[in-house]
């Protein structure tokens, strides 16, 4: 049985391991929220045109291992935390995005929000606010780009690969580079993510 997100409504995944699909029929300006703490969603989300679809994370952070996808057009989501979060990427307010995801709408990290991306997203412009961090080793698929806002963050660890963008990316006036290390840090210069189309910014 799916659980389906109308008007302001919550579907609180607290702790909670949950494997059925989540349907956003919100209609603007209304948000609908699917809220992790610490909870798995290995279900498939799907988006709605008429209303942005809200992702927050509390304190313990989750992960979404399913995908997200457009139900009937391209759907947007924003992801959000709930705590202010840390800059040495802890779990606080930190999704982890492990799925193969299809959706063509916007995705915006904003209001304290961490995306980890280990998995695929379509072909999206992902937009990372100032108040926003992403990282990973996942990827954004062709037709897909991703911006950064003023003080929008970038997450890396240096002995992995970072993101791949199959498309362009924009630095904006300033994107503060945040680099983790479980051993001394490589010597010489090392990416922080690949991409194949332009870099303006910066």
């Amino acid at each position: 049985v799916g659980v389906r997100l109308s008007g302001s409504s919550y579907l609180d995944l607290t702790n909670e391991v949950f494997a059925n699909e989540v349907v956003f029929t919100n209609i603007a300006p209304a948000v609908s929220n699917l809220v992790f703490n610490g909870g798995v969603h290995s279900g498939p989300v799907f988006l709605s045109s008429t209303g942005m679809a809200r992702i927050r994370t509390n304190l313990t952070g989750g992960t979404l291992s399913g995908t997200i996808q457009d139900s009937d057009g391209p759907g947007s989501v924003s992801i959000e935390g709930s705590y202010p979060s840390s800059p040495t990427f802890s779990t606080v307010n930190r999704l982890t995005l492990s799925g193969n995801s299809t959706h063509t709408g916007g995705t915006t990290v904003t209001n304290q929000g961490v995306l980890n991306l280990t998995g695929s997203l379509g072909a999206t412009a992902v937009t990372v606010t100032g108040t926003g961090t992403i990282g990973g080793s996942g990827s954004i698929g062709t037709g897909g780009s991703l911006t950064f806002q003023e003080d929008g963050r970038l997450w890396l660890k240096a002995e992995e690969a970072g993101l791949n963008v199959n498309g362009n990316v924009d630095l904006g006036t300033r994107t503060r580079v945040v680099v983790g290390f479980d051993s001394l840090p490589p010597r010489g210069p090392f990416p922080v993510l690949t991409f194949t189309g332009t870099l303006p910014g910066g």
